[in-house]
């Protein structure tokens, strides 16, 4: 929406405003931070899921666990570099935001969004890795069953 005023603003009145681009910025890297995490909890990534149903349970165990594992060390590794960014980030301003609101909005607030973002993934994901681990002991003991039902049943 903010956007949509700069251009208004920009275009048809010819008085750009200082602070719309800015806010949409930020905007963006909240949404996408906050995005990030709730569509790994919801398993809403892209995944590559034909390849892996085509493969025996036991191995296709086993690939969701690396899987899982790598996705948290990726994202516990942006973290941890997005963290560092933090202390140069406290020394800038959002110039355009300051001077609309009249109070110093620093840098840093946005850039505080990703190591947010990306711990929210890291939690999300070791739940994912463990929910994961209890379906397949739930499946393997549903096709022990299933065998055995069937034996009793001969």
């Amino acid at each position: 929406m903010s956007l949509i005023f700069q251009v208004i603003m920009r275009y048809v009145f010819d008085r750009p405003t200082v602070w719309s681009e800015e806010f949409a910025t930020l905007s963006f890297v909240a949404l996408v931070m906050a995005a990030i995490p709730i569509a790994l909890r919801r398993h809403e990534h892209i995944a590559l899921e034909f390849l892996l149903n085509k493969t025996p349970l036991a191995i296709r165990t086993v690939l969701n666990v690396v899987v899982a594992l790598l996705t948290i060390g990726t994202f516990a590794l942006l973290a941890y570099l997005a963290w560092g960014l933090l202390p140069s980030a406290e020394r800038q301003l959002l110039t355009g935001i300051t001077l609309a609101v009249g109070f110093d909005v620093k840098l840093s607030w946005m850039y505080a969004t990703v190591p947010v973002g990306f711990t929210c993934a890291v939690i999300f994901g070791v739940e994912n890795m463990i929910k994961g681990r209890q379906k397949a002991e739930e499946a393997e003991v549903l096709s022990l069953d299933d065998v055995t039902n069937i034996r009793g049943a001969v």
